[in-house]
């Protein structure tokens, strides 16, 4: 009488009513997953490999600001810290107004 995807028509709506007939979905929705002993929640198993790299990727950036911020030098903060040191020299090379040659040539 009724498919999926075909309009409910006002006939069968009525003809469904005096049945007693009500729409109804189904479906299951998982609460968590065991695995090797674990317990894991829904919101960890429905992560995507985007979640997961937008994880990672702030987990380097705090690395790298912890590391900045504690004057100790790793790999993820190497960079930022020679581009400051840049910086720095180029600021006093400006106030001082000394020249250096790699800004001369900027």
């Amino acid at each position: 009488m009724c498919t999926k995807g075909n309009v409910v028509g006002n006939s069968e709506a009525t003809l469904l009513q005096k049945l007693n007939v009500k729409p109804f979905e189904y479906g299951m929705v998982v609460l968590s997953v065991y695995d090797d002993g674990s317990i894991l929640s829904s919101e960890i198993v429905s992560l995507t490999p985007d979640d997961i790299m937008a994880k990672f990727s702030k987990g380097v950036s705090n690395i790298a600001a912890m590391s900045m911020e504690l004057g100790i030098p790793t790999e993820v903060a190497v960079p930022h810290m020679i581009a400051n040191a840049f910086k720095n020299l180029a600021a006093i090379s400006v106030e001082t107004g000394y020249t250096l040659d790699v800004l001369a040539n900027m």
